[in-house]
This record gives C-alpha cells, sequence and structure tokens, in this order.
C-alpha cells in the first residue's frame, strides 16, 4: 500500500511556485504522489468538482473555443512534478486539444519564457493584441488572424503554443455560418441594422471574456468589413441602406 506523507506535501504547497526548481522523487514516492489524482478518490473528486464549478458554463481559458472545458490540465505537469498532482492552484479545466498541445510545456529554458498564461498568476492584458480581417475567397467568407505588432512576448508564446491563429479561424466558418443561417431566417431590414446587432455581440463578448476574445473581435469585424457586408448583402438580400 502507497503512504503519502502529508506533512512533506502540506510543505510543499506552501513553497509551490511556477518557477521552481525540478527535483528528482524517488520512484514510491512519485508513484504515491501521482496515484493521489489518478485513482480519483472522494477528497480528489470533491477537489476537482470545485475546481470546474469555477469554470461552469464558461468556455476553456486557454482559447475560448466551445463549451464547458472537458479535461483538468496541470500547469506542471504530473508526471515531472507529481507533488503537484492535487494542488488547487496547479490545476486548471482546460478542452482536451489545448492540454494536448500544452503538454508539459511550462518554460523555455534558452529564453527563459513562459509558453502559455497561468490563469492563476498571470495578468491578461486589457490592450487589443488580436486582429482580424475578413476575406471572401470562392464566395465564401474566412477570417484572418494575426497578432498585433505591440502584443507581449508572453502573449505571443500562448497563441503559437496552442495554435489558435489557425484554430480561430477554423471555428469562425461555424460563427459565419449560424450568421447566415440566422439572417436567412429572420431577416434583418438593412446593412446598419446588421451593424448594430454584430456591434452588441461585440461589447457583450468584450464585457465577458476581454479585447481579445476571438468571437467578440470576429463580431466587430462583421458589422466593418465592406467586403463581408457586400458579401451579406449578395447573398442573402440584405438590404442596403
Amino acid at each position: 500500500m502507497l503512504e503519502i506523507n502529508y506533512e512533506k506535501l502540506t510543505s510543499l504547497y506552501e513553497n509551490y511556485s511556477r518557477d521552481i526548481n525540478f527535483q528528482e522523487i524517488p520512484a514510491v514516492e512519485k508513484e504515491s504522489y501521482i496515484s493521489l489524482y489518478e485513482k480519483k478518490t472522494k477528497s480528489t473528486k470533491e477537489l476537482l468538482g470545485k475546481i470546474r464549478e469555477n469554470f461552469e458554463s464558461e468556455p476553456c481559458p486557454y482559447c475560448g473555443i466551445g463549451g464547458v472545458p472537458d479535461t483538468i490540465e496541470h500547469i506542471l505537469p504530473k508526471e515531472i512534478y507529481p507533488q503537484y498532482s492535487i494542488f488547487s492552484k496547479n490545476l486548471i479545466p482546460c478542452c482536451a486539444e489545448c492540454n494536448s498541445r500544452k503538454g508539459s510545456k511550462v518554460k523555455n529554458l534558452e529564453n527563459n519564457e513562459y509558453y502559455t498564461y497561468n490563469f492563476y498568476e498571470d495578468k491578461i492584458p486589457n490592450q487589443e493584441y488580436l486582429k482580424v480581417h475578413i476575406e471572401i475567397i470562392s464566395n465564401v467568407p474566412k477570417a484572418i488572424f494575426e497578432i498585433s505588432e505591440g502584443a507581449n512576448t508572453l502573449f505571443k508564446n500562448h497563441i503559437k503554443t496552442l495554435n489558435l491563429l489557425e484554430r480561430y479561424s477554423q471555428n469562425s466558418n461555424i460563427i459565419f455560418s449560424e450568421n447566415q443561417t440566422r439572417f436567412k431566417r429572420y431577416p434583418i431590414k438593412n446593412i446598419d441594422l446588421f451593424r448594430e446587432e454584430c456591434n452588441k455581440e461585440y461589447e457583450v463578448c468584450k464585457e465577458k471574456y476581454g479585447t481579445n476574445y476571438y468571437k467578440g473581435l470576429l463580431y466587430q469585424e462583421m458589422g466593418k468589413s465592406k467586403e463581408y457586408l457586400n458579401y451579406l448583402f449578395n447573398n442573402l438580400n440584405i438590404q442596403s441602406k
């Protein structure tokens, strides 16, 4: 039977930091720590349940795509830092794709830069670092996302590590399709009203998820892009004004 030194574990929790140096742990002790998470005891289930409650009905914090996060991410990977396998500040709900793309990445030791945000510690920027423009290719709208030149290094690393520019572009196709279906069924009388609807969606997204939420920026661009508005006018019979 595996035994846990809870006094030692408590001491480790008190000294937790994303910058903590790696320390080799005896195999038996490592197995004991990992078992705390993988065996899903009653206490562990309660802990994970409380962590998930904080993100109930919210999209993945790493990408903002999709529905409620379906996995638990270890900020410091449990295979390397097993002592933090059930430490609450080391656990955050996220989608399976972000969990897989982040993997065991924490910090690039060559340039001393983090790969992704730690949402418990890092300040999320209010400046608009993400940009989008819409192109009509073969009569199909396509969202092209880019990082602003003034974006900070951590923002760039986070976007690159999780392949978010491509993922945002792909997911925008769903939004375009939903948008077109909605306005075919309930056509807005003119372009100005459509712009107003897009701006309302943008403001709601910005208020709830911040300045760099891809969906909010896409709605804003849909209301501003002449190319996209012409596409709607020609394909969905929205009246110009």
